[in-house]
């Protein structure tokens, strides 16, 4: 059933979200066109937030402040990122208190869904876990870790649990213990850039195979493997390809200098942080979309790439993989860590230019399973398994 014949019966059940973070920065980013259509649905919503957020379009979403959170720096971790623990003070038990919903929607398993959990236990509240995907490697958890066992405590008093793929169902049922019938496996999280939006940055399309690259500029996005690979190429296959970098981040001034000293300036340009509703001007422009990642959790810039029909060349440690990519028809996967097979399938795509139409016919194809509209019947759904539990 699509969203809008939900739309034809309103829900009048109470729902509250509760989140730390969603979008970046003040942006919603992609969750501002997700939240709109969930609160059509579910117009009792109320979203309970630390951070004040800037609503781009004129409707109205039903944010409350009233998260106050701890935070405490560790430093940088891996990959250049900021550490910090997160602490959410437990004065938010009091305003679901007031509220009464029906309907508890978490993400995760920080604190903010230890205190739903907590509230549930002494209500007739339900409970929806939405896990956005198997964690990385460096998060894997011991089988007598603590945080193993919290997360298998949230599983167990969670009503339904909502997760974006098979992988993240497989580490839900295998690894913490949950039960699969509990378990809906479809994707509730995706990125829609309106290919409408023509404002933007007028583009010179090289004579050049166009790689794009959209992200931070961190050490964990391999970015400096990029470099190793685009050396690797002879000198003459260098000249067939320009590399879109759109970002910024701690290690671009590094990266840029990295590039230079090893003479291949030329096939790089740095376009620093663009607006979200600018970078539909590059995905349209550029040939085939590159991650390089040492570790991504569920990267939504592959599923925008895939809407706007690029070929990919993606990391094997991006957490989306197995949902944009199939390998030899819409892209090829790569370890990052071998440069040998990172450049020789650079290699590949420049020498086959005519399989990228066939690649880029797939990657359309695939994106049509990641709408918005599914994505928000999937939260529909899964919110009415809860509240029916």
């Amino acid at each position: 059933m699509s969203s809008n014949n939900k739309m034809e019966s309103l829900n009048t059940n109470k729902v509250a979200w509760l989140v730390t973070t969603m979008g970046y920065g003040d942006s919603l980013m992609y969750w501002e066109n997700i939240l709109k259509q969930y609160f059509k649905v579910f117009p009792e919503l109320r979203i309970f937030s630390s951070d004040k957020k800037v609503i781009k379009s004129n409707d109205k979403l039903p944010f409350e402040y009233s998260v106050d959170l701890l935070k405490i720096p560790l430093g940088k971790g891996l990959g250049g990122y900021k550490k910090q623990i997160i602490l959410a003070k437990p004065g938010i038990i009091f305003n679901l208190y007031k509220y009464q919903p029906d309907l508890i929607v978490i993400s995760e398993f920080g604190i903010l869904s230890i205190y739903a959990m907590l509230f549930s236990l002494f209500s007739k509240t339900k409970v929806l876990l939405l896990v956005e995907n198997h964690p990385y490697k460096g998060l894997a958890l011991g089988q007598y870790s603590i945080r193993r066992y919290i997360r298998k405590v949230i599983c167990y008093f969670s009503d339904v649990i909502l997760t974006n793929n098979m992988r993240s169902k497989d580490y839900l049922t295998n690894i913490i213990g949950v039960h699969e019938d509990k378990i809906i496996a479809e994707a509730y999280l995706v990125t829609i850039i309106d290919q409408n939006i023509l404002q933007g940055i007028k583009l010179i399309k090289p004579n050049k195979t166009t790689f794009l690259y959209v992200g931070r500029m961190l050490q964990s996005k391999g970015l400096y493997k990029l470099v190793d690979a685009i050396c690797a190429l002879t000198e003459m296959e260098r000249k067939q390809v320009v590399f879109w970098m759109v970002g910024d981040g701690d290690d671009r001034a590094t990266i840029e200098q990295l590039i230079d000293s090893r003479g291949v300036s030329e096939s790089f340009v740095f376009f620093g942080n663009q607006p979200y509703e600018k970078l539909s001007s590059f995905y349209r422009n550029a040939d085939i979309f590159v991650l390089p990642t040492f570790r991504d959790y569920r990267a939504l810039v592959g599923f925008e790439a895939i809407s706007f029909k690029l070929p990919l060349l993606l990391s094997i440690y991006d957490g989306a993989i197995s949902e944009v990519l199939e390998e030899g028809k819409n892209g090829y996967s790569f370890d990052p860590y071998d440069i040998e097979d990172f450049s020789n399938k650079i290699k590949i795509l420049i020498n086959n230019k005519e399989q990228l139409q066939k690649f880029s016919d797939y990657s359309y194809s695939l994106s049509k399973e990641y709408t918005l509209g599914k994505a928000v019947d999937n939260l529909i759904t899964a919110s009415n398994q809860a509240l029916n539990c």
